[in-house]
């Protein structure tokens, strides 16, 4: 079976997308209530735990249902603590741990939705975070980008794009291209 990760910025209509594959595939969609972090470590233990837990739910569901939709990213603090360099070490240390241990893995692909930049800007007054969060999103290996136009054509274009089957879940040079691909995406955005 499949697990997948469906990413967007705010207002995109990621956990509509979301509902509409469980109610017109099937699906079952693992929600994520998404905190602001804050800079201790414990906070970010905290956040990999909860994440694991995601995860571990993913793989149980997996056997039952024909796609598990994780509505927001396993990797989200991961990608925030690379702002910091201590932190980044810190929690990448934590992330690989979990994923040695296949406590964590990947989603066999990630789906950002997304719309026009013009769009975003009626939206959101500070679009830097979205924009860098789209192309991060778009430059991972198992990515597909879906332009939103409504809820019901982005699910179809998920189903679309499904991949035929499983990747390397615990492959941990993914986790090195994210830290890669988050580096390169903070000096970029200085």
């Amino acid at each position: 079976m499949t697990i997948i990760c469906v990413e967007s910025a705010k207002a995109m209509e990621k956990t509509n997308a979301a509902l509409e594959l469980r109610d017109k595939y099937g699906a079952y969609v693992i929600t994520d209530e998404h905190k602001k972090l804050s800079s201790g470590i414990s906070s970010w233990q905290s956040e990999c735990s909860r994440q694991m837990k995601r995860w571990k739910l993913a793989e149980e569901k997996e056997k039952i249902y024909p796609l598990v939709v994780l509505n927001g990213d396993l990797y989200q603090s991961f990608i925030q603590a690379s702002e910091n360099i201590q932190q980044a070490k810190e929690v990448r240390d934590m992330f690989l741990y979990a994923l040695m241990n296949k406590k964590i893995g990947f989603p066999d692909r990630h789906f950002y939705l997304s719309i026009h930049h013009s769009t975003l800007l009626k939206r959101e007054k500070n679009t830097v975070f979205y924009t860098k969060k789209q192309r991060f999103y778009t430059r991972l290996p198992s990515a597909v980008s879906i332009q939103t136009r409504n809820t019901r054509a982005a699910a179809q274009a998920i189903i679309k794009h499904l991949p035929s089957g499983p990747w390397n879940r615990y492959d941990q040079k993914h986790l090195d291209q994210l830290r890669q691909l988050s580096v390169q995406l903070a000096v970029e955005y200085k």
